[in-house]
């Protein structure tokens, strides 16, 4: 199996799901397990590329996501509304986030990007509005002024602490 089809687990009842270290998954669908508001820990296997738009959007008790570099693509809504969402590692190669893809996950407080290859048309609007009151940034050296004015722009709080 390559991919999780669109809305495979749309709305499940199900609290974790375990995929295989040796997966051979790249691409989570669209919606794939949006609304399944009980997930609380989700582990994206390591050859994923493609988080789809709205993926994960909705899951209201999932607590940390872990971006893995092999991910190369943030969908739009992709965890939108991850009300519970107080942890997130953007991956090395993330090179494009979707519009609104964190938008409303009120908790999240905690920021590690690795990525440096942001820009302002690589990130979608409001991609972090509503994405805590004021979440801890850690950026790449050399990249903080940069992260945090196009940050600031996709609607993280005015008071996230970069560095």
């Amino acid at each position: 199996m390559t991919s999780i089809g669109n809305g495979a687990f749309l709305n499940a009842a199900t609290t974790e799901v375990r995929i295989p270290k040796n997966s051979k998954l790249t691409r989570i669908g669209e919606y794939a397990f949006s609304f399944s508001v009980h997930l609380t820990k989700f582990t994206i296997p390591s050859k994923v590329k493609i988080i789809a738009n709205g993926a994960f959007g909705c899951c209201l008790a999932l607590q940390r996501i872990d971006i893995p570099s092999s991910v190369t693509s943030i969908g739009s809504g992709a965890f939108e509304g991850c009300s519970a969402l107080n942890t997130l590692m953007i991956g090395k190669k993330v090179k494009n986030i979707g519009y609104r893809a964190f938008f409303a996950c009120f908790k999240l407080d905690k920021i590690v990007i690795k990525t440096k290859r942001l820009t302002n048309k690589t990130i979608g609007a409001e991609a972090f509005t509503n994405a805590g009151t004021a979440p801890t940034v850690t950026c790449p050296r050399g990249l903080m002024k940069t992260y945090k004015k196009l940050l600031t722009k996709k609607g993280i709080s005015k008071d996230a602490k970069f560095q």
